[in-house]
């Protein structure tokens, strides 16, 4: 057998309330701790001690894998929950006010942050500097503060702040989780973080110029945002390319004056263009620069097929030193003479965004030729299960919507200016929500006996099945032998292949806290993944691997990783699996994901030969 190799990760051990009966660590080979409470109807064993903290990598069911024990306090929150840092360039912080309602003293020592790099937390004593720093992509299972954060009842502590310095391109988020004592038990308190949820970062707000109706023969100006969104944060934005292409409307123009040119200065005002032979624009790291969009039509716009006004169109092309972050940015506009209004939508958290977000939508940038929008009227076309409202109403300005299903969101606004006249055209914006998998499981394999591990289909190769087992799964089987039913092949509680999308939380449909299994790779050819969106607060879930067969190509090479938000958090390897093993690989726990190594007695991975299923023989 190979060695056994993981990321290292830290558990976390809490005590639910009072103390618990613990097996005494001084000269303890294997620390390891008993059931149930000391005190009332239950007595510590005579091999354990009543105690306030838990041995090192308690063990409460000797399955060998460290337990957890979260539990929730009333009265204790943090605010603001989630932490949503918008659509940004440069990095942003958030003072998080840790409130104490409960009644007693708390005390907060150690969180963990996991999730996508450029999300930092900070401690410090008031407006002081920072004590401690900390980056998710640095960080490893759970982290103890600088110091003790200490919360009397009725108070509360400013002393930690949320950080997000973009760094890359897309959709950040990452989970926060607080761990508080307080009465000798360890309690958690989950905030997720949220950055860029508008999508793939570009270098430009907005990402699009529609002027919309504009008067004939008078020129309009709109203003763009360019920004860097780079893997490198101390990086500068350099552009080599600024310029309108030339098969465009006339009617548009550009003007880059003041834009910063580095040791030339800044671009002299009338600038329309720059290119190769220029001095390029320099954007330094975490800062922005504008330009101005022209827009003067020359004539009224005709009428299409479809009864509205055809646009005029325009491309802004941008190029910098970076290939991933050139752009193209689409500008349009139509001409009119009648003083009809414009309906204008906008959404604060961007057209790309996750589950569960309140989205804020703005019309108030509407506009009428005279006088002001008297007023305005919302439509919201939602998925299938999602049965949001406008709030307040569908004629606000500037309403919200939540959504809460995955899926594509049609938003329209009609408004009136002073004499009941309707906008010129229907303003629409499509928000789209995707889902992201709080944890993913992946399993991939090697056979090296198979000399064509592409090939796909039945007895192509060695077939390995992944398990993500939910805590509530046993069975009559114990084929362990530690006294308590295996959780492997459970219906409902084991997803894997035959039981691939099973019902574990509520029976709504636009509530996706069920696991899905994505495909049963027969040969090896394709990984193998287990998705779950909506985890359990408290809960610890284990995951194993079965070789239904080798089908004579010999052992096989499993390889584990463990994803929290889209996030590698451990990988497992280094075990060979025959005909009937089943490999016991980790447990997860939530919140924080930590990932634990489920091992043998003797410290090796645990595999369980010969494992019975409730198939028949092949």
């Amino acid at each position: 057998m190979k060695g056994f190799s993981s990321l290292p990760l830290h558990g976390v051990v809490a005590l639910a309330m009072g103390c618990a009966c613990l097996v005494s660590c001084q000269g303890a080979a294997e620390p390891d701790a008993t059931g149930g409470p000391c005190g009332g109807d239950a007595d510590c064993a005579s091999d354990a001690s009543c105690a306030d903290e838990p041995c090192p990598g308690a063990d409460a069911d000797a399955d060998g894998a460290g337990d957890s024990v979260i539990a929730d306090l009333s009265g204790l929150t943090v605010s603001p929950t989630p932490v949503d840092f918008g659509d940004v360039f440069e990095a942003v912080s958030t003072p998080l006010t840790v409130l104490n309602g409960s009644g007693v003293d708390i005390e907060v020592k150690a969180f963990s942050l996991v999730g996508s790099p450029g999300f930092v937390l900070q401690q410090s004593h008031g407006a002081g500097p920072a004590i401690g720093r900390w980056t998710a992509s640095t960080l490893d299972g759970v982290t103890d503060l600088a110091e003790p954060i200490v919360v009397q009842a009725g108070a509360s502590s400013t002393s930690l702040t949320a950080r997000f310095e973009p760094t890359r391109s897309g959709v950040a988020a990452a989970q926060l989780v607080l761990f508080a004592d307080v009465a000798g038990a360890r309690h958690a308190l989950e905030i997720p973080l949220l950055g860029n949820l508008a999508g793939p970062c570009s270098p430009t707000r907005p990402g699009k110029v529609s002027f919309g109706p504009k008067l004939v023969g008078v020129a309009h100006e709109l203003e763009v945002t360019v920004g860097s969104c780079r893997e490198d944060p101390a990086a500068k934005l350099v552009i080599r390319e600024l310029s309108l292409d030339a098969e465009g409307s006339p009617a548009f123009s550009l003007d880059l004056g003041g834009m910063p040119r580095g040791a030339a200065g800044p671009a002299p005002v009338g600038t329309s263009s720059i290119g190769p032979a220029d001095a390029p624009i320099v954007v330094p790291p975490h800062e922005t620069a504008t330009f101005k969009v022209r827009y003067a039509p020359g004539a009224v716009s005709p009428l299409g097929a479809d009864g509205k006004h055809v646009r005029e169109l325009g491309l802004i092309r941008i190029g910098s030193d970076t290939p991933e972050l050139d752009l193209e940015m689409e500008v349009s506009g139509f001409g009119v003479t009648v003083g009809c209004p414009n309906a204008v939508i906008s959404v604060a958290e961007g057209e790309q965004v996750l589950p569960q977000t309140t989205l804020h939508l703005k019309g108030s940038q509407s506009s009428a030729v005279t006088g002001a929008i008297k007023r305005y009227e919302w439509t919201a076309q939602q998925p299938a299960g999602s049965q949001s409202v406008l709030m307040p109403n569908f004629l606000a300005p500037d309403p919200t919507f939540e959504v809460n299903v995955a899926g594509e969101y049609v938003f329209t606004l009609n408004v009136y200016d002073a004499s009941d006249e309707p906008s010129c055209e229907t303003a629409e914006v499509r928000v789209l929500v995707v889902q992201q998998d709080a944890i993913r499981i992946e399993l991939e394999w090697e056979t090296p006996g198979d000399r064509n591990p592409a090939d796909e289909g039945p007895m192509s190769g060695a077939d390995l099945d992944l398990h993500f087992a939910h805590p509530d799964a046993h069975t009559s089987i114990d084929w362990d032998a530690d006294g308590v039913g295996d959780p492997w092949f459970d219906i409902p509680h084991d997803c894997y292949w035959f039981n691939a999308d099973p019902n574990w939380g509520s029976l709504s449909p636009t509530v996706h806290d069920n696991p899905h299994h994505d495909l049963d790779s027969l040969g090896g050819a394709r990984a193998e993944t287990v998705r779950l969106n909506l985890p359990e607060k408290g809960r610890t879930y284990r995951v194993g691997v079965h070789c239904w067969s080798s089908f004579e190509f010999g052992p096989s090479l499993p390889t584990v990783r463990i994803y929290i938000h889209e996030v590698l958090r451990a990988e497992f390897s280094g075990v060979e699996l025959v005909d009937g093993d089943l490999w016991e690989v980790a447990t997860v726990r939530w919140p924080g994901g930590e990932a634990t190594p489920i091992t043998a007695p003797n410290g090796a991975p645990k595999i369980l030969p010969n494992y019975p299923t409730p198939f028949p023989p092949e």
